[in-house]
């Protein structure tokens, strides 16, 4: 998901290609998907080494967890980015269309960004505030 919808963000924000889209969008996340998906399957690994009792009893599920994240990323990876740029269409005359939802969203994401504006000008007030808060939350 986290790769198509880079793939797509490309396509739309910035006009790409098809084809430069899939392997840049790919490109851009590679990193962060294969470092989660290697620390999970770092965490589940253990597991399949425990000689107690609990370590036999969840062993192959320890494993199914493992072998599905490395499927996961390879499909990710490959299948993807390659499926993107032979089918994936962008229907035209769609931008000016906006639905209620990405209208709402938009809306949202602008008043949050004047309120980050906001906070970030006021930078003494703002650590004034939570510390006042902190100490409050101890008393």
């Amino acid at each position: 998901i986290v790769v198509l919808e880079n793939i797509i963000r490309l396509r739309e924000e910035e006009g790409e290609d098809l084809k430069p889209s899939a392997l840049i969008g790919t490109k851009q996340v590679a990193g962060a998907i294969v470092a989660s998906t290697l620390t999970t399957c770092v965490i589940f690994l253990p597991v399949v080494f425990m000689q107690t009792i609990s370590g036999l009893l969840f062993q192959e599920l320890a494993l199914v967890v493992v072998f599905a994240l490395i499927c996961s990323l390879l499909v990710a990876l490959t299948l993807v980015p390659m499926l993107s740029s032979r089918f994936l269409t962008i229907k035209k005359g769609t931008d000016n269309k906006k639905g209620r939802f990405q209208k709402f969203f938009q809306q949202l994401e602008t008043k949050y960004s004047l309120i980050l504006d906001k906070i970030l000008k006021r930078k003494t007030v703002v650590f004034g505030v939570t510390g006042v808060l902190v100490i409050g939350s101890f008393l």
